[in-house]
């Protein structure tokens, strides 16, 4: 999963935030760990959501792609841009008529259609693109297409009725005039979404959760509908833990124990994602269950312990890291190395010491001794 820096757009309220705090910061940043792996579900946070494409576009409907072409030229020589061929079926924002309708795209990192397939498509007059608006001089092409890579919206027999639904709600919120009704509408329809079937769905409404800062998407007495959610073994292991750190992010919830119960949920698949998730979160008894799985674990998830494990000043996970250099799995061997070096204890550093004397094999002792080197500069 690739995970970049936010380009945040808070059109939950209306508002643009041009930077992101440090707790904001450190948040999606777990969630990307939440994210990695084998997990069955991931939000990419560099892409708008369901949310925005609807907000920040001018047209919106669903659509049958009819022809895609190779490219459309600016100018004579200029660099192509591809274009798309779509029978507008249903128009939900934009006042067009269900119909033939032909849009270009930006180029590169741009969303995917094929011929024949139901998508919603999010477009924008083209006057609005500084470097495709010369098509509309020319009076060759009206729209552009606001989606980029990993965007497309393309809709099956079982997916449509809901994402169809949930692009109209938002385009009815968009006309709501009155802030506060706005907002209970959005709360109404993201928790919606959070417990919908449709992964992508529910991936959207977590990345406008968690960007809408301290927004009112989410309230106390609202727990009680997503607490079966937290529960689910069979939901995406990093919807669960994503909604579990932005409700403790909100002071929603508190403890522990939460996190615990991830790592003794998960699934076998899903384990090595919950670790790193749980990891980012420390304490005692989150702690002292990623110490289990070090040591009981399969090989992907006792090399997610140990990584997890490697929290700056965790003197209680420098005992079991320095049983783990001397298993037999070499992948193990590093993993552990690495957590005792973001440890950054004397007594983490004598283990590595000693790992980089002694140990049988030479690239352990290699690798000990780059991570000393490291820690060493670091401090």
């Amino acid at each position: 999963m690739r995970c970049t820096t936010v380009r945040m757009r808070c059109t939950t309220v209306r508002m643009r935030c041009t930077t992101v705090r440090a707790g904001r910061r450190a948040l999606l940043a777990a969630l990307c760990l939440a994210f990695a792996g084998p997990a069955r579900g991931h939000i990419v946070y560099s892409g708008p959501t369901l949310h925005q494409l609807v907000f920040g576009s001018d047209v919106v409907a669903l659509a049958r792609v009819v022809s895609l072409d190779a490219g459309t030229p600016l100018e004579s020589g200029a660099t192509s841009r591809p274009s798309i061929g779509v029978e507008l079926l249903q128009v939900w924002k934009g006042g067009l008529s269900p119909g033939p309708l032909r849009f270009v795209q930006h180029g590169h990192g741009v969303a995917t259609f094929e011929a024949g397939e139901q998508v919603v498509v999010f477009l924008r007059a083209i006057e609005r693109s500084r470097e495709l608006r010369a098509l509309a001089e020319e009076g060759r092409i009206d729209w552009v297409s606001y989606q980029e890579h990993d965007d497309e919206w393309t809709l099956s027999a079982g997916s449509g009725p809901a994402v169809g639904s949930a692009v109209q709600r938002y385009v009815v919120l968009e006309g709501e005039s009155d802030p506060q009704r706005r907002v209970a509408g959005l709360r109404q329809l993201t928790l919606d979404l959070l417990l919908s079937d449709e992964p992508r769905l529910s991936a959207s409404a977590l990345r406008d959760l968690v960007r809408s800062g301290a927004a009112p998407l989410v309230m106390q007495q609202d727990l009680p509908r997503l607490a079966p959610l937290l529960e689910d073994v069979r939901a995406p292991v990093g919807l669960r833990a994503g909604l579990l750190a932005e409700l403790e992010r909100r002071g929603l919830l508190h403890g522990d124990a939460h996190w615990v119960r991830l790592l003794e949920t998960a699934r076998a698949a899903d384990l090595p994602a919950a670790i790193r998730a749980a990891g980012a979160h420390p304490s005692p008894a989150v702690n002292a269950r990623i110490v289990q799985l070090l040591a009981t674990g399969d090989p992907a998830s006792a090399e997610a312990a140990a990584v997890a494990l490697g929290a700056p000043g965790n003197r209680a996970a420098v005992g079991p890291l320095s049983d783990a250099l001397a298993r037999g799995d070499a992948r193990l061997r590093m993993a552990a190395i690495r957590g005792l070096g973001r440890i950054a204890l004397p007594e983490s550093r004598r283990a590595l010491e000693s790992a980089a004397e002694s140990h049988a094999d030479a690239a352990t002792r290699r690798r000990a001794a780059a991570e000393l080197r490291v820690s060493q500069s670091g401090t």
